[in-house]
């Protein structure tokens, strides 16, 4: 396994996913929505003696996220690993919770993960080789307080991974 494609990229779990792939020798695809941060990390991964290509694209946009990891398979000659770990969750109270507060968690947690984690897969199982991850939560095991989109996102994330995990072996 030698290409990566990493969603949420621009920070936190990904941003150190994506370097400690590069470190391990991968060529990285970094994906996120500011290209900024994915400029600086990019020029973090090659300080390092990576290789990473910027990916701008938003993974709440299930359609733009699709497009984005094909191109990038098209491009590398083919994804080894695909990873979801863009992620977004909003602490309310549920007696105040509104769709306005659950439409992004469920655009990019459940939507845009499932997205990502399709976008290649017919192909990778043509090639007979890839690997799929979601970066999931404890928090998709039981309703959390003041999280019950955010659990219920990581909910599906999870069970959806087990169906796949299921399909594929």
């Amino acid at each position: 396994m030698r290409k990566a494609f990493v969603t949420g990229a621009s920070s936190g779990i990904g941003w150190s996913l994506a370097l400690r792939l590069a470190g391990a020798g991968f060529e990285v695809a970094i994906c996120a929505r500011r290209r900024a941060h994915l400029e600086a990390l990019a020029r973090a991964i090659a300080e390092a003696g990576g290789r990473a290509r910027v990916v701008v694209a938003d993974v709440s946009r299930p359609a733009e996220i699709v497009e984005a990891i094909r191109a990038a398979d098209d491009e590398m000659g083919g994804l080894d690993l695909v990873v979801a770990n863009a992620g977004v969750g909003h602490e309310r109270w549920s007696g105040k919770l509104r769709w306005e507060d659950v439409e992004p968690v469920v655009a990019v947690n459940v939507a845009g993960a499932a997205a990502t984690l399709t976008a290649v897969l017919p192909r990778m199982v043509e090639r007979r080789r890839g690997h799929l991850v979601g970066i999931s939560s404890l928090a998709g095991l039981r309703g959390m307080p003041r999280s019950a989109a955010y659990s219920a996102s990581k909910a599906f994330l999870s069970t959806f991974l087990e169906g796949l995990r299921v399909d594929l072996r």
